[in-house]
């Protein structure tokens, strides 16, 4: 992932799927990157971790 994320970016996975909003980044113990996301599918709210790498940072 070549793009900077901040909270409140919209992203999605390089392979596709559901629009996400950044909620939170930080590092696991290891010290990689963590990308906190979430999305809205029907009725309830989803939330994920992801590393930076599989994450596309779309333009709104």
């Amino acid at each position: 992932m070549s793009a900077t994320l901040d909270i409140g970016d919209v992203v999605q996975l390089r392979s596709g799927g559901p629009w996400m909003t950044v909620s939170d980044l930080d590092r696991d113990r290891t010290g990689h990157k963590r990308v906190h996301c979430t999305w809205v599918d029907g009725r309830s709210q989803k939330f994920r971790i992801y590393r930076p790498a599989v994450l596309e940072k779309l333009n709104e």
